[in-house]
């Protein structure tokens, strides 16, 4: 069963430009998603200055609760490369609200992204001590306590 090679050569340049189009659509798309986006940042920081004013009058407001102000802060600032920021942030959360496990699971993942390996264990630790029965939080620190064993990304055999 012999295909002529210039049907494959159709199919491939098919295949190449259906691609080409994507990646264009989707890059505008993300393009038109962040200009988007700055608008609209300006518009809840105006609304966010409103229920702020109405807060002091009538004492109700739309707003998310502290911890998730500063956990959402804290996702930001990790999305930028700024991990002792979101470090900081996230331990501000869990201070406001030492519940929520993930606050810990995200804290220690900025404290490894920033090098501070000891610290992210210190981190899921807390947290399993508030939730002892967190399966995220405690496969996250066997992990890390396992580390040592994992090969780094340019090595082919892991050492042992």
């Amino acid at each position: 069963m012999k295909t002529g090679s210039g049907t494959n050569v159709w199919y491939l340049l098919v295949l190449i430009i259906l691609a080409v189009i994507f990646i264009f659509a989707g890059i505008k798309y993300l393009g038109r998603g962040e200009t988007d986006h700055t608008p609209d940042q300006n518009q809840n920081n105006t609304a966010s200055t409103v229920n702020n004013n109405s807060k002091s009058t009538s004492g109700a407001s739309t707003e998310l609760p502290l911890d998730q102000q500063l956990a959402t802060q804290g996702a930001e600032a990790m999305d930028r490369g700024d991990y002792q920021a979101a470090i900081d942030y996230f331990a501000k959360a869990i201070v406001a609200n030492p519940a929520i496990t993930s606050y810990y699971s995200l804290k220690s993942q900025a404290e490894v992204l920033a090098g501070k390996t000891s610290d992210a264990k210190s981190t899921l630790e807390s947290g399993i001590k508030a939730n002892p029965n967190d399966e995220l939080l405690n496969s996250k620190l066997d992990v890390l306590n396992n580390s040592s064993n994992l090969a780094p990304a340019n090595q082919d055999t892991p050492r042992l």
